[in-house]
């Protein structure tokens, strides 16, 4: 590892102390919403149109209430989504967004709003179905996935996950490369532990998903430690070191290799990496976000030294809400490659699809992105990556992306995409379709 990464890590590490005491009070659910906040007006909205009563069966709006409190208020509103009228769910769906990260929890067990959380349970899992139709297909088409998180409690500050993953793919008259006729795919995904070492940090190691900045340059899963921290009332940080496994396999392709070495080999390899991500909150409506990851050259297991076309990534991005339906998102990544070395995303959506919380709502969005091998790690590029993704069509891809996400009903969500470009290497034209059905238990 270089100097100037192993300065910046310890840099990071030391404002991970330092920042401890300065804790947000933004990230403790448990700590009062300010009596000034929006919140307050909206739900006593509701409860004048009788939609919800407060948290203990009362709302007088006369007294402060903290983060969670709201949210489990919210989560009883959802229960009687049916009964209000346009403008209230449109409440509703306000309040979902702005508690989201409270609501995820309470959403996937309710019960522990009730007072009977138990050592081990599951939530986050989700069973999906996939059909998609693409110009020079890699993955296969058609696709059922199931996905199982299974979490062991062993106090309020440590956690141990179990991810398990199933997937059945599905041979068309398209596909015609990679797994022959049907196949089925199990692996472990994730196995770590996550412990909170203070009220501002976090500790996570093992095996799991890390996605630094946006997830343009690295989205997947990875072998190591991660600390996480907020290092002011605005500002997040996390720092991790290991190894990663989920890379593009076309972005691997072009590492300079042992003439012995083959692909599949170079697909299960991991290699060294490290990263550093930002998260700043600029305002109540905009977020920047930075990253900076390293991947190094590796030994394989026959001697053979693997040398990686860029070796350092720089991500930079940010995301704002445009009035209150619409929010605009931008990033961009340059890698130390000698070619092709740069991607970015510009994308525009309007409403948003709660799946979690609101049924019926949606969103409509539409991005350009370009995102060459040179420019990536593994992952997606920036594109619509919901719950599994395709990494070998959404990379080397230069065009446009239109799509929708609708929630039929609490806990389940439909996604639709086009894509419309060409590939970044030699122009070939680039069409795919993918439509998926994703529930969520």
């Amino acid at each position: 590892m270089k100097k100037s990464l192993v300065v910046t890590l310890t840099l990071v590490l030391m404002l991970s102390i330092v920042g401890t005491a300065a804790a947000a009070a933004t990230t403790n659910p448990f700590v009062d919403v300010p009596a000034n906040h929006w919140s307050y007006t909206a739900v006593k909205k509701l409860v004048a149109a009788g939609i919800i009563d407060g948290a203990d069966g009362k709302f007088n709006g006369d007294k402060t209430l903290t983060r969670y409190e709201i949210a489990v208020i919210i989560a009883k509103a959802m229960g009687k989504e049916e009964q209000a009228n346009i403008e209230q769910r449109a409440l509703i769906e306000k309040l979902a967004a702005e508690y989201k990260a409270e609501l995820e929890s309470i959403g996937v067990r309710l019960k522990a709003v009730e007072g009977s959380v138990g050592q081990l349970s599951i939530q986050g899992s989700y069973l999906g179905f996939r059909y998609q139709r693409t110009t020079n297909a890699i993955w296969p088409l058609t696709a059922a996935h199931m996905d199982l998180l299974t979490h062991y409690n062993f106090d309020s500050t440590t956690t141990v996950t179990v991810e398990k993953e199933f997937q059945a793919a599905y041979k068309t008259n398209e596909y015609t490369q990679g797994w022959a006729g049907g196949d089925m795919d199990t692996d472990f995904e994730t196995l770590c532990v996550d412990t909170a070492l203070s009220k501002a940090t976090k500790l996570t190691a093992g095996q799991f998903g890390n996605r630094p900045a946006y997830g343009m340059t690295y989205i997947g899963k990875m072998r190591g430690a991660r600390l996480a921290f907020d290092a002011s009332s605005k500002l997040k940080t996390s720092v991790a070191y290991g190894q990663v496994y989920d890379t593009d396999r076309y972005y691997l392709a072009q590492a300079k290799i042992d003439s012995n070495y083959t692909n599949s080999d170079l697909i299960s390899a991991r290699m060294p990496y490290a990263s550093v991500d930002f998260a700043y909150a600029a305002s109540p409506s905009t977020n920047v976000k930075a990253a900076y990851q390293k991947i190094s050259d590796w030994k394989t297991t026959g001697g053979n030294y693997v040398t990686v076309p860029a070796s350092n990534f720089y991500e930079l991005g940010f995301d704002t809400q445009l009035g209150n339906n619409f929010t605009l998102t931008t990033a961009g990544v340059k890698s130390s490659a000698t070619a092709n070395n740069k991607s970015y995303l510009a994308e525009l959506k309007y409403k948003q699809s709660m799946f979690w919380a609101v049924p019926h709502s949606y969103d409509v969005f539409v991005n350009y992105r370009k995102v060459p091998y040179n420019a990536v790690i593994g992952g997606y590029g920036g594109n619509v990556n919901d719950f599994y993704g395709d990494d070998n069509n959404s990379v080397n891809f230069k065009g446009t992306t239109i799509g929708f996400h609708y929630t039929p009903k609490r806990l389940a969500q439909l996604t639709c995409f086009y894509m419309l470009g060409k590939a970044v290497d030699d122009g070939a034209d680039k069409k795919i379709f993918r439509t998926q059905f994703d529930f969520f238990f």
